[in-house]
């Protein structure tokens, strides 16, 4: 019902959505932080092995492996099948499309379907990757994968993929050289930085995408 409104309109809606299914969880499961059962983690997180003096656990290679597969798969969905053709002419276009002959409706229901679905296994990685689990767990991360699309281009997935690593990076170095407590700041103003000076994001084409009431 949203697939004509201005795209600041869908945005604010999904939040206003995310909120809900948050306290929703609340209210059903409880706001209590909760710990993976260690049968389920203690041989993940516990095993590791040895790459060039670098140990990396079980669990750290789980994680990335299904990243790694999880990206891949998206992007030859996307790339290399004429679905994946359809859900790219329709975000680009979809009354375009839809003159086509593309079936504009199921292309907005599976999209949702799928990015649910990622959504859901992404949680669980960072669940079992933390050991733990909590109704607002998602909120900043899902704030920093938006950002890291818009970084990298929301026209480039390998763009996002590129962000997402160097913020990480960015990240990584703000707790090992200055604070731990600053390293969302750090990462958020690399952000506003790339933006600046390129707007269109690292790896994106032309300019930014403007909104349908516009």
């Amino acid at each position: 019902f949203l697939r004509n409104a201005p795209h600041f309109s869908s945005l604010l809606v999904t939040i206003g959505i995310s909120i809900i299914l948050i306290n929703l969880a609340q209210l059903i499961f409880g706001p209590e932080t909760r710990a993976v059962p260690p049968a389920i983690i203690e041989d993940l997180a516990f095993g590791e092995i040895n790459i060039f003096g670098i140990y990396i656990t079980y669990l750290q290679m789980a994680v990335l492996g299904v990243a790694v597969l999880l990206m891949a798969g998206t992007y030859f969905f996307l790339e290399h099948t004429p679905v994946g053709l359809a859900i790219r002419a329709t975000s680009q276009d979809h009354e375009a499309a839809y003159a086509m002959g593309v079936n504009v409706n199921r292309i907005f229901t599976l999209t949702f379907a799928v990015g649910s679905m990622m959504g859901g296994i992404a949680g669980v990685l960072i669940g079992l990757y933390y050991n733990v689990f909590y109704p607002h767990m998602g909120t900043l991360l899902g704030i920093k994968a938006f950002s890291a699309s818009v970084v990298g281009g929301l026209t480039s997935m390998p763009g996002a993929v590129v962000a997402g690593l160097l913020i990480g990076v960015i990240e990584s170095f703000a707790v090992d050289f200055w604070n731990a407590s600053f390293r969302h700041l750090v990462a958020f103003v690399f952000m506003i930085i790339i933006l600046i000076i390129r707007p269109a994001g690292l790896l994106g084409k032309g300019g930014m995408i403007r909104s349908r009431g516009d």
